[in-house]
Parts: C-alpha cells; sequence; structure tokens
C-alpha cells in the first residue's frame, strides 16, 4: 500500500468541507461584483441576493451530502465516489443529489428563462463564461452533455481509481 504525506490525507478526507467552503467563497466575491451592478441597476438588487442563496444551496447540496456520507461512514474518503457501482447506498445518494441539482438548473435555464436572468446579471460572468442567452443555453448544453458522459464512464465500471497502488 502507498504511503501518502498526512496533509494530502488531510485534504482528500476533508475534500467535501473545502468545496463547500469554496462555494461560499465564490459567493462571496459574487456578491462584492454584484454590488456595481446594482449600483448602476437597482432593479437589479433583489434579484442578485435571490440568485447568490440559490447557488449556495444548489452548489453545496452534493458536497454536504458526500460530508454526512464520509462521517457517518458511508464512505472513507471522496475517492471512494469515483467508484459509485461499488458504492452503498450513501454515495447513490450523493449521486441522486447531483442529478437533482443538475436537472433543476437545466430545467431552470432551458424553461423557466434563467438564462435571460444570468444574462441580466453580469456579476456571475468571468471572461470566460458566455452572457447572451442563447450562448449561456449553448454552454449549458455543451456542459450536460459532457457531464453525462462523465457520469456514463464512472457507473460503466470500465474505469478503475485504484489509489493504492
Amino acid at each position: 500500500m502507498q504511503s501518502y504525506p498526512e496533509g494530502f490525507i488531510f485534504a482528500v478526507k476533508w475534500f467535501w468541507a473545502l468545496a463547500i467552503a469554496g462555494n461560499f467563497i465564490n459567493a462571496a466575491f459574487y456578491y462584492v461584483r454584484a454590488r456595481d451592478d446594482m449600483a448602476r441597476k437597482p432593479e437589479l438588487a433583489a434579484s442578485y441576493p435571490r440568485l447568490i442563496c440559490g447557488y449556495i444551496i444548489w452548489m453545496n447540496a452534493p458536497w454536504v451530502v458526500m460530508g454526512l456520507v464520509i462521517l457517518a461512514g458511508g464512505a472513507e474518503n471522496p475517492l471512494d465516489f469515483l467508484a459509485p457501482r461499488e458504492g452503498g447506498a450513501g454515495i447513490k445518494l450523493f449521486y441522486g443529489t447531483l442529478i437533482v441539482a443538475w436537472l433543476a438548473a437545466l430545467y431552470w435555464i432551458l424553461f423557466r428563462d434563467g438564462d435571460v436572468v444570468l444574462s441580466r446579471h453580469k456579476a456571475f460572468f468571468s471572461w470566460y463564461m458566455p452572457s447572451s442567452p442563447y450562448m449561456i443555453r449553448l454552454f449549458v448544453i455543451f456542459m450536460s452533455v459532457a457531464g453525462f458522459l462523465v457520469f456514463f464512464v464512472l457507473w460503466s465500471g470500465h474505469i478503475s481509481f485504484n489509489f493504492d497502488n
């Protein structure tokens, strides 16, 4: 069995907590960037907090489930989640939560004008993100196809993540 530095083991075991912290940090940056946008367009002042709150809830839900599964002993660390077919109910619950969040985002963007809402809220975009409703839809569809392929590979069991050798 390969040995890893203690800091690496800690970071891997608590990766879910680091992901949650990262999402809160991103949300804080979104809010700071949104202040300028809200000052220029006061009509966005009510919707930015809702968007940021939604971001926090939906982006953290899978990580919270992962953390609860690990803390409850359903998995040793996040690396166990890379083999979902071999995992227990907690790992499947994590993937279920991920799929629900993914489908909710797709539904909102494609059928509830989420693309238009996001295009009006420029603080959510960086230089590499599309900002027109059409490009947001294309981006989301492309990322969904890529995500589906990753799910297929992980669930097919055709790839092995053996970190002990």
